[in-house]
């Protein structure tokens, strides 16, 4: 008996000729080769629809600006903005929503990084997206704390400035 196996299907060929096929679904077939569908488009597109179909895929975007000057000055909340739309869109991610803050970074108490936590922890996203790390805070400690909670419960850091 002889095999040859394709990346699809396994033939089986005894000595008589004939042809034996089992597919890795499980089927058997006999005589002729029955070929498996091809998966439309590429690994990445296939794994980013079904991420989206299960409710995965989105992010929160949180940006954060010291004082009100810098609104539209050096982190500008809208290039910042910007730049969050742009590294989910590169990484396969959707945005579902954006929460803000006007406050030092020093406090961890900040109402916009909570409204963004309370929304994945609600299962609307599976993560949060941010400009850089320090936009979110400048604390050794409440960092730890952030990488910990989302290292926890399996939710997505992305920071778009830092990969």
């Amino acid at each position: 008996m002889r095999a040859s196996l394709t990346r699809r299907t396994l033939c089986l060929t005894p000595w008589n000729g004939s042809c034996i096929l089992q597919t890795f679904a499980g089927r058997i077939h006999t005589g002729e080769r029955v070929r498996m569908p091809r998966p439309r488009g590429s690994r990445k597109q296939r794994e980013q629809e079904a991420r989206l179909a299960t409710g995965r895929g989105r992010l929160v975007g949180y940006i954060r600006v010291s004082t009100e000057g810098q609104q539209n000055h050096g982190h500008s909340l809208a290039g910042q903005e910007q730049r969050l739309r742009e590294a989910c869109e590169r990484a396969g991610f959707e945005l579902a929503a954006m929460r803000q803050d006007v406050a030092s970074g020093s406090k961890a108490d900040r109402d916009g990084l909570t409204e963004a936590q309370a929304l994945v922890e609600a299962g609307q996203a599976e993560g949060l997206v941010f400009a850089k790390f320090d936009r979110v805070t400048r604390s050794m400690l409440h960092g730890a704390a952030l990488v910990e909670w989302a290292r926890g419960q399996g939710y997505t850091l992305l920071s778009a400035d830092e990969g």
